[in-house]
């Protein structure tokens, strides 16, 4: 998967909420993001990597 450049002021918890995480709590909807589609970091701090997998979905889900 190439993934791009995350834009400045990229709103990681609002982008979490465009695709269906429930985000009222921020920490478990980082860590039910990165379980279902980072794998190999469970921690629930988002990496540039992470949010351009994000990113990336979110462009998806908004066309």
């Amino acid at each position: 998967m190439i993934v791009e450049t995350v834009p400045p002021g990229f709103n990681t918890i609002q982008a979490l909420r465009i695709i269906g995480y429930d985000t009222r709590d921020s920490i478990s909807a980082i860590k039910a993001f990165k379980l279902h589609f980072i794998q190999n970091d469970l921690r629930p701090v988002m990496t540039q990597s992470d949010k351009g997998v994000l990113n990336d979905l979110l462009k998806k889900y908004l066309k």
